[in-house]
């Protein structure tokens, strides 16, 4: 295996599971049918109550956070079979 792209290619799959993780809690915190809790304890704990944007700011994490895992995966499998 290329140890060059060890490090290459598992830093964007690190990333992107981060990203994905923190899009889909964003998806899970404005989740319909769920928001009066979820504002009641935003308002409790000083954090921004579920909106259009936190809903849009988990979606395009989640976006980018998939892309990131793919092109990482991709690139281990690319690197595997270089030799």
């Amino acid at each position: 295996m290329n140890v060059g792209c060890a490090a290459k290619c598992w830093a964007p799959v690190v990333v992107g599971l981060l990203l994905l993780g923190a899009g889909i809690a964003c998806f899970n915190y404005t989740k319909p049918g769920t928001l009066q809790p979820h504002q009641a304890w935003a308002s409790e704990h000083g954090r921004p109550a579920p909106s259009d944007t936190v809903l849009w700011g988990g979606a395009v994490s989640a976006v980018v956070g998939s892309l990131a895992v793919g092109f990482g995966v991709a690139g281990l499998a690319r690197g595997r079979n270089v030799e």
